[in-house]
């Protein structure tokens, strides 16, 4: 496979057309895969996704109530508790939000590239096309 490949590689760099065809339809893809990729990794990395779907319902900046005397107290209790849930409730809806954008985010990344790779395969078509009707456009 490797020897085809490299007969492939040789033929093309003798031959202008199959230059352009090689470096269109086999290199470039492989470009815009790489780019792609880098596109969706960088778009998890700074929504943080992984990270704040792990500390979906950890409280808000760590606000957290703590017992300030010792001893039981019901309405110190009652306090904390509702403190606590208040501050685990802002910070779920927080970190769902930042989730939901940078999920959206990589969506639309998604179609962009998968878009920009597919008008890559059909561009010199519509060279092609362009050429045949006189570069009219409309």
């Amino acid at each position: 496979m490797q020897k085809v490949v490299g007969a492939v590689v040789s033929v093309a760099r003798r031959n202008v057309v199959l230059s352009y065809v090689y470096w269109h339809f086999m290199e470039v893809p492989v470009g815009i895969l790489k780019g792609w990729e880098a596109f969706l990794a960088f778009g998890l990395h700074y929504f943080s996704v992984r990270l704040l779907t792990k500390t979906l319902f950890s409280p808000f900046r760590r606000y957290l109530s703590v017992k300030k005397v010792p001893g039981f107290d019901a309405w110190e209790l009652f306090q904390s508790l509702i403190f606590n849930g208040f501050s685990r409730c802002i910070g779920f809806v927080i970190r769902l939000c930042i989730v939901v954008v940078g999920l959206i985010f990589e969506l639309v990344i998604l179609f962009a590239g998968a878009l920009m790779f597919f008008i890559w395969f059909i561009l010199p078509i519509l060279a092609v096309i362009m050429v045949m009707k006189g570069l009219t456009i409309f």
